[in-house]
């Protein structure tokens, strides 16, 4: 089993409604966000929110 933590800033009230969580694929200084690769080894309706 893998556990991920998501931090959420900002989006934090949209993801909530929509059910969602987003990650930009580049940082601000366009290299590649390893927050974003991860999310894409999650699995649909894997999530826990507390």
């Amino acid at each position: 089993m893998s556990v991920y933590y998501v931090y959420q800033g900002e989006t934090y009230a949209e993801e909530r409604a929509g059910d969602y969580v987003w990650s930009p694929k580049l940082t601000k200084s366009g290299a590649k966000n390893a927050g974003y690769t991860m999310m894409t080894n999650v699995k649909i309706r894997r999530f826990y929110y507390t």
